[in-house]
């Protein structure tokens, strides 16, 4: 069964104009947590879990708005 985690609503000050958070819940596999711990651990580029979840979920959003704009392109 997964593990309930408190998640950040999708924002990076850095990239993207500042708004508020919200706070959100998700239940992922237990092993996908056990990694997002290791990650946390073991590398400086994430302060927390809503942190790293946030720069995936923001990755994951500009490469999908990419991939449309090249499909549009191409018609």
């Amino acid at each position: 069964m997964g593990c309930p985690l408190n998640l950040y609503y999708l924002s990076q000050p850095e990239k993207v104009e500042k708004m508020g958070k919200k706070a959100i819940s998700a239940t992922i596999d237990e092993s996908l947590e056990r990694w997002i711990e290791q990650q946390i651990k073991d590398t400086k580029r994430f302060r927390n879990r809503s942190h790293l979840i946030e720069i995936a979920l923001s990755e994951m959003k500009q490469r999908k708005e990419t991939d449309e704009r090249g499909s549009r392109e191409r018609k």
